[in-house]
């Protein structure tokens, strides 16, 4: 059996980092990073009038989540590395886990990455590449790739962004005869965004709503190249969660094997 306590330690650091970053995020969410902004827009041709819920005062994230988000990373690919590099037979500074998105690339290329690498453990890293896919960007692997040599070059952006799920609800607190419609907005936070605008039936001079609930805020990555379009507007947490149990799974195939 081959030794795989380098990747063992790898997948544990990472974890561990990972639990702090989602305190670390949770706790930025809770603060809200942003205010609302509450105004009144009278319908010109009817008695009716929009109440809108804006956002304002829009913090940004903190840079360095970015920083954090790229150790888990670098703790993600160095355990996969550290898989084949535990199997070979022999080491070369060549060898490390190949993840490619063409079939052709593999035929080219994978060789001097899996040298002196037993076949079993080839055919492994072979069957997960993400090239079998339909979509090759979509592969976690592939994701796992972009986003850890995108972090070599530059920080990796992050954003609040509002979520359809668990919308708050309203209640006519002062001269409000009735809410008729009520219409979310979700989507990357930005300065004046709207979260959410009701048409009211107004029953006198001053309508005021009383919002029950919260608007339900996730950090999520922010890439608006186009090879970053399988993660763009993605959970942070999420998609390093994924990741990382991807991983799991694949190193008990490579203990087993």
């Amino acid at each position: 059996m081959i030794d795989l306590s380098g990747a063992r330690t790898k997948l544990d650091r990472a974890q561990q980092q990972l639990l702090a970053l989602g305190h670390a995020l949770m706790a930025f969410v809770e603060r809200e990073p942003y205010q609302l902004v509450e105004r009144i827009e009278p319908h010109p041709d009817s008695e009716l009038a929009d109440y809108v819920y804006a956002v304002g005062s829009l913090r940004p994230t903190r840079p360095e989540y970015s920083a954090h988000i790229g150790e888990i990373l670098h703790n993600f690919r160095s355990a996969l590395d550290y898989l084949v590099y535990a199997a070979a037979t022999r080491h070369s500074w060549t060898t490390q886990f190949p993840i490619f998105h063409h079939a052709s690339d593999w035929t080219r290329k994978s060789g001097p990455m899996l040298r002196a690498v037993p076949q079993r453990y080839v055919r492994i890293a072979e069957e997960v590449q993400p090239y079998h896919l339909r979509n090759p960007h979509a592969h976690l692997l592939a994701k796992l790739n972009y986003l850890s040599n995108t972090d070599k070059h530059r920080l990796l952006t992050t954003t609040a962004t509002a979520l359809s799920e668990m919308a708050p609800t309203f209640l006519p607190e002062r001269d409000v005869a009735a809410i008729h419609d009520v219409v979310f907005n979700v989507g990357v936070l930005e300065e004046g965004m709207e979260l959410a605008r009701l048409v009211l039936e107004p029953s006198g001079p001053h309508p005021a709503v009383t919002m029950s609930g919260v608007f339900r805020i996730a950090i999520t990555f922010r890439d608006p190249y186009p090879s970053g379009r399988e993660i763009d507007g993605q959970s942070v947490m999420h998609v390093l969660f994924d990741i990382g149990r991807y991983l799991e799974w694949l190193y008990d195939r490579f203990l087993e094997a």
